[in-house]
């Protein structure tokens, strides 16, 4: 057995007992039962990578570069970004330039999202594969997080997955569907997603906009995700528990909404 292969099947044994305890919880009670789940909704003013390996951030595929220029810019003025920020092995970046060779692939990324972040205004940094938190030859990911708050920055006791900042991204649904295409092949844990391990996809909805209801999220995630089967979960949870805790803390009021989900 090679190495890769040994840190493939501890991706899936670490994937059933994420998988088990989603399928057990839910989605909404596996947030609420972490202790520190406020400080994943804390925003962020870095355009990154929607990677798994990658915590932080308004999320993009390839940070931002699969969008047309004038879609990148109005997503950076929008959402207040500061920092742009690139990684090894992007698949977006490959995806976008497939005539690079992969060899020479993390340098040319790193260059070229330089000279993005340049022309935006904004600093730069670049993750290595080493920085990221996930296994360097494959995606682990159980689990794609649809973020209609525009806040959500997966942290430690949450499963592994996919982030699609779906309060800021034009091009939301694409991004799912490529995710999912992802996940479920060579890729990443591919086969391993069935009927009685599926990939969860958990829409994360916004306090107080309507127009990022769970309900709509989830009719979204639907049309993509439908010719999935049951090889695929809809999950979601209602976000006001965490945001209005959240401002309360210094307040002291014992009166907060509680988090609910589907």
């Amino acid at each position: 057995m090679t190495y890769i292969d040994n840190e493939r099947n501890i991706a899936r044994t670490e994937a059933i007992i994420w998988i088990r305890e989603l399928q057990q919880l839910g989605a909404r009670k596996l947030f609420l039962k972490n202790k520190n789940i406020r400080q994943a909704f804390r925003g962020s003013e870095t355009l990154t990578c929607g990677d798994e390996g990658i915590t932080f951030g308004i999320h993009s595929p390839g940070s931002g570069v699969l969008l047309s220029d004038d879609m990148c810019r109005r997503m950076v003025q929008r959402a207040e970004i500061t920092e742009l920020t690139g990684h090894d092995n992007c698949g977006a970046f490959a995806l976008a330039f497939p005539n690079i060779a992969k060899e020479d692939r993390n340098r040319v990324c790193r260059e070229y999202n330089k000279g993005r972040a340049n022309v935006y205004g904004l600093s730069y940094r670049h993750l290595t594969a080493e920085e990221m938190n996930r296994p360097k030859t494959f995606h682990n990911a159980v689990a794609i997080y649809y973020d209609g708050t525009g806040e959500f920055n997966r942290i430690e006791g949450l499963p592994p997955g996919f982030v699609i900042s779906r309060y800021y991204s034009p091009a939301a649904e694409e991004e799912l569907k490529r995710y999912m295409t992802i996940a479920m092949g060579n890729d990443g844990l591919g086969s391993f997603f069935s009927t009685h391990t599926p990939l969860h996809v958990i829409a994360l909805a916004h306090p107080t906009d309507r127009q990022f209801s769970l309900k709509r999220l989830q009719q979204e995630i639907y049309r993509v995700a439908k010719g999935h089967g049951n090889r695929v979960v809809i999950d979601g949870v209602k976000t006001s528990w965490f945001f209005y805790s959240r401002e309360m803390e210094s307040t002291k009021n014992e009166s907060v909404p509680v988090a609910s989900s589907r």
